[in-house]
């Protein structure tokens, strides 16, 4: 019973130190370009739970972002466009 407990600690030790070789040594740190980087288009894509009508948040984020440049994909049911969708594609045609 007490060499199970003390095969069951070594087993944590050496799985916590693992864990913590794995961040020291970087493995999981991101090499890519920085967030915003002036060299890189943005590009994000808006998921919307519902009716994208409804969601005046998202999209004014999604028009926020298009009029700063960046792409963004739209992702939601389509049921009633909202006001300001409705205006930006009647001045964009």
């Amino acid at each position: 019973m007490i060499t199970l407990l003390i095969s069951a600690l070594f087993l944590c030790i050496f799985g916590l130190a693992a864990v913590a070789a794995c961040f020291l040594l970087g493995i999981t740190k991101y090499n890519g370009p920085a967030a915003g980087s002036p060299n890189e288009d943005v590009s994000v894509h808006v998921l919307v739970l519902g009716d994208i009508g409804r969601s005046p948040r998202m999209t004014y984020h999604a028009l926020s972002i298009a009029k700063h440049g960046g792409k963004v994909n739209l992702i939601g049911y389509l049921g009633e466009l909202s006001h300001q969708l409705k205006q930006s594609q009647l001045a964009n045609p």
